[in-house]
């Protein structure tokens, strides 16, 4: 199951290329490379002063990252009818075609954006805007052709301080 313990941090500085990092345009790599979390061990990239982290689980439906300012995201994947699924007991998130990932983002720079992935190829899902008050709500639309077995999703956003946050987690 996830706990804090099984969160892997990673600063953004150990991250290559940097530019991509700053520009969003790409998924955020782990050590030069597109992470891979295991069912119970998101990935969390971020900048090194970013602060102690902690992952939780909301009603074995949704994953939250949150540290001890205002930062938090929350993925989950929805069904048809926008109602959330429950995690799997080794911690990944199962999807099929017709699902949707679910995002929430909280204590990120106002009025920038944030965008999520899905990959063992890289695809990106959307680009969602920040609001004023530094929140999004979100359900991306998984691609109708991603093949069955594990993937990984990523959600990247800039938080109040302009740094980085990036959440990785297992998709099977």
């Amino acid at each position: 199951m996830l706990t804090a313990a099984a969160c892997t941090s990673r600063s953004a500085s150990d991250n290559t290329p940097t530019t991509d990092v700053v520009s969003l345009d790409a998924p955020v790599l782990s050590e030069g490379v597109l992470p891979r979390p295991e069912p119970d061990e998101p990935i969390v990239i971020q900048a090194a002063d970013a602060g102690t982290l902690q992952i939780g689980l909301i009603n074995n439906k949704v994953v939250t990252v949150s540290d001890d300012s205002t930062f938090r995201f929350a993925v989950s994947v929805v069904d048809q009818s926008g109602a959330p699924l429950d995690v799997t007991t080794d911690g990944s998130l199962v999807v099929a075609p017709e699902h949707r990932i679910s995002v929430v983002g909280e204590g990120l720079l106002p009025n920038s954006r944030a965008v999520a992935w899905v990959f063992s190829t890289p695809r990106r899902l959307g680009d969602v805007r920040v609001d004023d008050n530094g929140s999004f709500n979100e359900q991306f639309p998984l691609p109708p052709d991603l093949p069955a077995g594990r993937h990984t999703t990523q959600v990247n956003a800039i938080d109040v301080d302009g740094d980085v946050r990036s959440f990785s987690l297992a998709l099977e």
